[in-house]
């Protein structure tokens, strides 16, 4: 088996075969079988689990028909509940939920390993709509890290010794709001709890070269004062082995 491809995309909302169509993914036709996509949360499959909707259901098979690998990260717009229910597997160094054999989920606070590049993902975030939706039905506490989560990174960060080459996230760190123009000057900045983990683990020294994300709906690219590449994506796609 050669190197792995592996390129993200940002929130697909229960969409994620219909934005990996070859119409839409122009990589399509050059995916090998162990080739990777990451949705980077709010991805939106088996929302509407337990209950049965037909729409989500072909959704879910032209998925499995992919000739490719589908990770999917969680956001905030997920179904939690699903998601736990999961059987955890070890792939590529660290734990993932199975749901068929090209799709996967990633798992808050690992590292993965994937063509000698470490990996570290960390999901979550708010809905500052939740207000409006139902626990349970359309909305999950669980979309929040727990503190057991932001430990467990925090083990397996310093495992690494806080270095590694990528990092995945759903939404991003608040000091990266502002720098990124995620939101208009005169907006307030909504409190995420994931965001203040992510802003620990950047104090606590996190090294990293590259850093993708969705969540904000908007696509934003920049090199830091350190020369790391920040990248919020949306409908769009980014290489990133």
């Amino acid at each position: 088996m050669g190197k792995i491809k592996l390129l993200v995309t940002g929130d697909t909302h229960g969409y994620v075969a219909s934005r990996l169509s070859p119409q839409i993914f122009h990589n399509y036709r050059d995916m090998k079988e162990c080739d990777v996509v990451v949705v980077l949360g709010d991805h939106g499959i088996s929302f509407f689990y337990p209950s049965k909707n037909e729409a989500e259901l072909n959704e879910i098979i032209k998925l499995t028909q992919l000739p490719f690998n589908v990770f999917l990260l969680d956001g905030n717009h997920d179904n939690h509940e699903w998601l736990a229910e999961l059987p955890v597997i070890e792939k590529y160094g660290g734990k993932m939920g199975h749901f068929y054999d090209n799709i996967f989920t990633l798992k808050r606070g690992e590292v993965y390993t994937i063509n000698g590049k470490k990996i570290f993902c960390f999901g979550g975030g708010v809905s500052i709509d939740k207000q409006f939706r139902t626990e349970g039905l359309d909305w999950w506490p669980e979309e929040i890290p727990s503190e057991e989560e932001f430990n467990y990174a925090l083990y397996n960060l310093k495992k690494h010794n806080f270095k590694v080459d990528i990092v995945l996230t759903h939404t991003c760190p608040e000091s990266f709001i502002r720098q990124m123009r995620l939101i208009l000057p005169h907006e307030e900045i909504f409190f995420d709890k994931t965001s203040y983990y992510l802003d620990y683990f950047l104090k606590a020294d996190l090294q990293f070269n590259e850093w993708y994300f969705a969540h904000w709906h908007v696509k934003s690219k920049v090199k830091d004062n350190q020369s790391r590449h920040l990248q919020c994506l949306y409908d769009n796609f980014a290489r990133v082995l």
